[in-house]
Formats: C-alpha cells, structure tokens, sequence
C-alpha cells in the first residue's frame, strides 16, 4: 500500500526539482525526504527521479506516476476536509440553489432539525463534486447518468418565455413559434441543459434559434429583459417574484409545453440508515413538490 508521506515526498522533489527545496517546502530534513522517495521507488519497483547535478527531474515512470500522485495528495485532502465537518453537505446548480431550493431547507430544518451546508456551482462543477465526494448529494438541472449514483426526480419546474412590460409580446397569451425562432434570444449560464430540452421539443427548428448573446447568469438575463435587451427563456421557478409584480412578462408558444426535469443525485453505495439518505427522503416528500 503506498505511503502518502512517501508519495508527497516524490511531487516535491519534482516541484522544487531538489532534495534540498523539497525538505524545506515539507519542513522536514533532506534524509527524511530521500528515504521517503527511495521507499516509494521501492514500493513501485521503478526509479522515479533522475538525479542531476543541478537538480532533479522525473523519470518517464515518474512522469507516469506524477498525475496518480497529485490526485492521490488531492483526494485525502478532501477525505481530511470534510471528516472536519460533520455537516451534510448539499451541492445544487446555479438556478436550483438561488431561485428554488432555499424553502425546502427551511422545510427541512423545521421538520428534522437538519441544517446542511449549501455548495453552489454550474450544474457540471456540482456533478463532478459529486463525484469527488466533496458534496453528499446534488441537486441538479441535468444529469447524464454516470454509473455509481442514483438520481431521483426531485420536482418539474416550466420553461418561459420572458419580455420586458414594454415588450410588444408582453399583451399576449401566446405566440406563434415562427416568431420566436424569428426573434434573438439572452442566453444565461453555460451547461443548465435548457438548450437539450429545446432541441427535443423543437425538433429540427432548434437550429433555427438565435443567440444574441451570452450573460453567464439567469439573474444578468432577466435583468438584461427588464432593460429591454431582448427576450428570454427561464425556469419559472427563477422569475415568479418578476412575473407577480410586473417587472417581466411570461408568453407561451401556441402548441408547445417546455418543463425541465430537476433531478436529486446521492451516490449508490450509501447505508440504508445514512444521514445523507435520510436527508434526500425529507426533501423529497410530498409536500415538497409543490413548487
């Protein structure tokens, strides 16, 4: 089994690219790192330095091993980390964590006393977190089915088309869809997956909408709509307090529903009686759903 000592030895020799460097930067003497290292070597049964006059450099073994022993360092880091808190920790998308899932942790602390920490990030920033181990569940618009998780439906939330009050649309029901293909379109942050569920309801007709231009957030599009940028499309869950006080206007396209999926991913192998589990149940109760 190798040694973490032995291993953060090795990356900083070939960080400091000595001996001498490596012990100061470990805060231990050069004896010690060159036994760890030769320890390793042996553990591996390869030479994993080459030993210069004027330095050190990795080996092609050692330049093998290198990104095995950055992840390894890495990843007990993390373990370390998160035995500090005894916290569960919950991961959500962007939208998911500022626009939808704050009532449901107040739920949640109200009825099981639960209060978790709340990591939010891109939806493929959560995913790989998740995957990490660095959150214990997430909370996702989008999830692509990776094998050692279970992913449940959590709620379905509308797709809407949002103007600014001045908008020409903003007196109307509906639209056609040929307008909206017609009319150039803010786009929010990369990787919510709406663009997916756009292609599958419009078929061909997708390749036929128009991004003016990127804002990066929902919260920048829908002030950009209420500026009069341009139109839109959003979660509902995202511009309720908007559309309520008329600060942004929703239309629909004639014929067309557009829902997301919110999915709620924990990892596969935990304990029938983990906390993790047991928080997943609370907030995904019935009564949650009603949003």
């Amino acid at each position: 089994m190798l040694n973490l000592t032995h291993v953060r030895a090795f990356l900083a020799v070939v960080e400091e690219g000595s001996f001498h460097g490596a012990a100061d930067q470990l805060g231990v003497s050069q004896s010690t790192v060159s036994h760890g290292l030769k320890r390793l070597e042996d553990m591996l049964a390869s030479d994993l330095v080459i030993r210069h006059r004027d330095g050190c450099v990795p080996s092609h073994k050692g330049e093998i091993f290198l990104p095995f022993a950055r992840s390894l360092v890495a990843l007990s880091e993390r373990a370390v980390a998160r035995l500090q808190s005894d916290r569960i920790r919950i991961g959500a998308s962007s939208n998911v964590g500022i626009y939808l899932l704050q009532p449901h942790l107040r739920r949640l602390a109200d009825t099981a006393g639960v209060q978790p920490d709340l990591v939010i990030a891109a939806n493929p920033a959560i995913a790989t977190k998740l995957e990490n181990r660095e959150i214990d569940m997430a909370f996702l618009e989008w999830w692509d089915g990776r094998p050692g998780f279970e992913a449940r439906r959590w709620i379905t939330d509308r797709l809407l088309i949002i103007v600014a009050p001045d908008h020409p649309w903003a007196r109307r029901n509906e639209i056609d869809l040929e307008m909206l293909l017609q009319q150039p379109l803010l786009a929010g942050e990369k990787g919510t997956g709406t663009g997916t569920i756009l292609k599958e309801a419009l078929g061909t007709a997708a390749s036929r909408l128009l991004v003016s231009r990127n804002l990066g957030s929902t919260e920048a599009v829908k002030r950009a709509v209420a500026a009069g940028m341009g139109v839109s499309i959003v979660m509902e869950g995202a511009v309720r307090d908007e559309i309520a006080s008329g600060r942004l206007y929703s239309v629909s396209v004639a014929g067309l529903r557009l829902e997301k999926t919110l999915w709620c991913v924990v990892p596969h192998d935990l304990i029938t009686v983990s906390p993790t589990l047991e928080t997943m149940r609370h907030l995904l109760e019935p009564q949650a759903l009603s949003s």
